[in-house]
């Protein structure tokens, strides 16, 4: 349960992250958004991140909880990118 819920936490964390830039809002929106939409999304992300750390201590103790938090936010990050990448490939090949 706990690392189900750290893994979604990080994910919404770095998908705020990746739609802050506007190489990705562009991408996923077609337009960059405007600035306070862009910073509201930055800030989620930058908050997500470092909440998910108690979390994973409070479920799992503080030596697991770390070692399970850097694992799962090497993990939500590589989903991210993955995503991300495998979106643009497959809006370029229906092009």
């Amino acid at each position: 349960m706990t690392h189900g819920l750290v893994l979604t936490i990080l994910l919404a964390g770095f998908a705020c992250l990746a739609l802050s830039m506007d190489r990705h809002q562009r991408d996923e929106f077609g337009r960059p958004l405007p600035a306070g939409p862009t910073r509201a999304l930055r800030w989620f992300g930058w908050l997500l991140i470092p909440l998910a750390l108690p979390v994973a201590i409070h479920g799992l103790g503080t030596g697991f909880g770390l070692v399970a938090w850097t694992g799962h936010l090497s993990l939500a990050s590589a989903l991210v990118f993955a995503a991300l990448l495998c979106r643009n490939r497959r809006r370029a090949a229906r092009r």
